[in-house]
């Protein structure tokens, strides 16, 4: 959130950090609902992590962008953005899918069901349950997004996604199969591929609508016989600032 807040919202809108503070501290409220609401301490810890993490990634975009200012106005801030969380979400994934890890079982076991039959289903299962293939979502998301340049359709990443979020679900679940609480589940294998293949598809929802914004503004700015590119002063003046977004998909 800092880093698209300083690459695309701050120059267009001149928006202020207090705003993308307020964003972030409701992402995370939002988030921890409705099972880390009672334990205050937990949501306070979560609040000023990710309000630290959005300000500092706002900073650092922003005087990167101030360091570069005659580069390449289409620069993308996505990806290096993602090598910077990609070890960290791993990370996540990994502990999330084994937590807590003290359960740990010599026996392997593997079955249809989504959790083991000495397992009660309750609803803290079934969030957990949830926010695991919610997790897959994410990796869906990522991997389109490595392949967001190539403009290719969905009908031909489809396929990447499906091995790529396929093995890494593979290889959490053989090994969730010695974890007492979770087991190895098949239907947990499907609802995670399924969830990959639609974290791709909100991910090319997504450009093509920026893209579909981008060629409006475009066709805008072709009106106006004096658009300097980003300040136009004349009736287009929306459409030429709101072209400064060729940067997310160039």
């Amino acid at each position: 959130m800092g880093t698209v807040h300083a690459a695309y919202v701050e120059p267009v809108r001149r928006g202020a950090r207090g705003w993308l503070l307020l964003a972030a501290a409701l992402w995370i409220v939002v988030a921890m609902l409705p099972g880390r609401l009672r334990d205050v301490s937990q949501l306070a810890g979560g609040i000023t992590v990710k309000l630290g993490v959005s300000w500092l990634r706002s900073v650092a975009t922003t005087r990167y962008r101030a360091r570069h200012a005659d580069a390449d106005i289409h620069r993308r801030f996505e990806l290096p953005t993602l090598r910077l969380v990609l070890p960290l979400f791993a990370a996540y994934l990994a502990l999330s899918t084994f937590w807590p890890l003290d359960a740990a079982v010599p026996a392997w076991y593997g079955g249809l069901p989504l959790l083991p039959p000495w397992i009660e289903t309750n609803t803290v299962q079934l969030f957990v349950a949830l926010e695991h293939v919610a997790a897959f979502t994410l990796v869906g998301y990522i991997i389109a997004e490595f392949r967001g340049r190539a403009l290719l359709p969905y009908r031909e990443i489809v396929g990447q996604l499906l091995r790529w979020g396929g093995g890494i679900s593979l290889l959490l679940e053989a090994r969730r199969g010695f974890h007492r609480l979770y087991g190895a589940s098949a239907s947990m294998r499907l609802l995670t591929l399924a969830a990959s293949a639609f974290g791709g598809w909100l991910y090319h929802l997504q450009r093509d609508y920026v893209r579909a914004r981008v060629t409006a503004a475009r066709a805008g700015c072709a009106r106006c016989a004096i658009c300097p590119a980003a300040r136009c002063m004349c009736s287009w003046s929306s459409s030429c600032v709101a072209s400064r977004v060729t940067r997310v998909v160039a």
